[in-house]
């Protein structure tokens, strides 16, 4: 076997070759002394792949541990001059994962001091998104000692406080010891944090971590009941009530929603008090407390009559609809989408809105909105809806940094969407930038060309970001339609029903179809929010990331086909 970096003539040569070369000539039979390959690797110009060379080439087991341990931190520290915060955050990542197993039992000691190292990598790095990217990406692997300085330095991460301080607080509780100790554990650590909103919120966070666990938590002294104490001194309005309705979707027990009940009751702002309770009732259903939650959401009906805004007290009103139509209150429903409509007066795309949601949910709408223009496909021409592009959506389940998972699955649906007409919407990625995931993907592998059919999605303004928490009304993705193979039977729905359904009642006149990434598939939350499950094979058979993905394309352009009058 020969190996060859250095070609004459040759002015470029790939980084991302050389490193994997060096990795696998380490592992043949006739690799050079690992001193010439350490060597190599620190040629290279790229400290990202420096880093990665260096750390892989450490496991040589011709190398002693002292040597190895020698290489392994110089890898640390080459991580520490990658430019690009986001690739250093990702690189830290992936340092982490080989590091829980480097060298086996016998280099325990010289793996902890490479985790020290490490971990003063990550709290080193400049405040922002990468950081936050950073630790929730190597926290996992970090060990149980480092938790707290994980989750001290989080915190102070201004503005970017949540995904990492979650990410910390997650892993603490569930693998750090006993509810009771990480408790106030925990807790002394937020205490510290000055942002009232932000240490409320995570409270709520931590007490929903310890309701997963099963610890039997003191009914009179939960982190709840301190997270809406501090809610409750809140000064700035808006602040407040985006808080209580964060704290809303923590909910999981009845007693929680007692808790927070009776806090909510204690708020000046009547509009902001039926928000609230309209959120919570809703936190109050998905946790299948269903009387408690049509109790709220009557609740909410009553409270909004004392609402001022006509604007306001008529969304409320929908919104209390939508939820007692989701628990099978259908004259309850019906009764409170009137009233909503009462509300609109002049304002046309309002009652529009709540015409389309009452027959979203199988109710006739009032005759009033008939008369409303719905934007259906015959007031199109025929070059418009054939325009119209529906969405294949990836919801991201994996917890941390971008992965060469994700990387892999967003290149593979690239080609597709490009060949069948349609857009890529990525729900709940790790990035919030369109350009960056372009460079992660033509970086890092060579499927869809190089990643180049992505390029050319993101050019054309088809690549969709979205938080996991979307609009509920889907009004800018599609309408929502989840694919699994065990829907249920309510729900159930083929793709060419889903099409028709999405071009009369989307304001978009497209649907979003929904998929998985990960190995359980969607959440069961969001298979109980949205109304339209699909099941592609037929036969409840579960399918791979890139099978259900084609299937979905070919499945879209025949319905597609099918709706336009055309044969395939």
């Amino acid at each position: 076997m020969v190996f060859i970096f250095f070609t004459a003539g040759r002015k470029r040569i790939h980084e991302p070759s050389r490193y994997r070369a060096l990795v696998r000539e380490m592992k043949s039979e006739k690799a050079r002394p690992p001193q010439d390959l350490i060597h190599e690797a620190r040629q290279l110009k790229d400290p990202y792949y420096t880093s990665l060379a260096l750390f892989s080439l450490s496991a040589d087991p011709r190398l002693s541990l002292q040597e190895a341990y020698d290489i392994a931190l110089d890898a640390v520290r080459a991580a520490c001059d990658v430019p690009r915060l986001w690739r250093r955050a990702e690189l830290l990542t992936t340092l982490a994962r080989k590091m829980k197993s480097w060298r086996g039992d016998g280099a325990a000691e010289k793996r902890e001091h490479l985790m020290d190292a490490l971990l003063e990598s990550v709290v080193a790095m400049p405040d922002g998104k990468d950081l936050s990217d950073a630790i929730a990406g190597c926290v996992s692997r970090l060990g149980c000692s480092r938790v707290k300085p994980l989750l001290e330095r989080a915190l102070s991460n201004t503005g970017f406080e949540d995904a990492g301080a979650k990410a910390v607080i997650r892993r603490w509780v569930h693998h750090c010891g006993s509810p009771e100790a990480v408790q106030g554990d925990i807790m002394t650590v937020l205490n510290a944090v000055d942002n009232r909103a932000v240490r409320s919120k995570l409270m709520g966070y931590l007490h929903l971590q310890l309701r997963r666990t099963g610890a039997i938590l003191r009914d009179d002294r939960t982190p709840l009941h301190d997270a809406v104490s501090e809610a409750l001194s809140i000064n700035d309005g808006e602040q407040q009530m985006e808080t209580f309705r964060y704290l809303a979707k923590t909910v999981s027990a009845a007693d929680d929603v007692r808790i927070l009940k009776n806090a909510v009751d204690n708020l000046e702002s009547l509009s902001s008090r039926a928000k609230i309770i309209t959120a919570l009732a809703g936190s109050a259903d998905r946790a299948e407390l269903r009387e408690a939650a049509i109790t709220l959401f009557t609740e909410a009906l009553h409270t909004s009559a004392e609402v001022e805004n006509q604007r306001e007290r008529a969304l409320i009103r929908m919104n209390a609809a939508l939820g007692l139509a989701r628990c099978q209150q259908m004259e309850l429903a019906q009764r409170a989408y009137r009233a909503a409509l009462d509300d609109c007066g002049e304002n046309a795309r309002l009652r529009n809105r709540i015409c389309r949601s009452m027959e979203e949910h199988g109710l006739l709408p009032p005759e009033e909105c008939d008369a409303v223009p719905r934007n259906r496909p015959h007031e199109k021409t025929v070059d418009d809806v054939r325009a119209i592009r529906h969405m294949l959506a990836l919801y991201n389940t994996y917890e941390g940094g971008i992965t060469p998972v994700h990387l892999r699955a967003i290149a593979r649906a690239a080609p597709l969407c490009i060949a069948f007409g349609m857009d890529l919407v990525l729900i709940g990625f790790p990035i919030d930038d369109t350009d960056k995931l372009v460079a992660y993907v033509t970086g890092d592998t060579n499927i869809g060309r190089d990643g180049k059919y992505l390029e050319e999605l993101a050019r054309q303004g088809r690549v969709v970001l979205a938080a996991r928490t979307v609009p509920e009304l889907w009004d800018t993705l599609g309408m929502p339609v989840a694919t699994t193979s065990h829907p249920e039977e309510e729900k159930k729905i083929v793709m060419s029903e889903a099409i028709r359904l999405a071009r009369l009642h989307h304001p978009l006149q497209r649907a979003c179809i929904i998929m998985g990434l990960g190995k359980k598939g969607l959440p069961h939350l969001l298979l109980k929010e949205i109304p339209h499950h699909l099941e592609l094979t037929g036969k409840n058979v579960s399918l791979e990331t890139c099978t259900a993905m084609g299937v979905i394309a070919q499945q879209v352009h025949d319905a597609q086909m099918l709706a336009d009058g055309k044969s395939g």
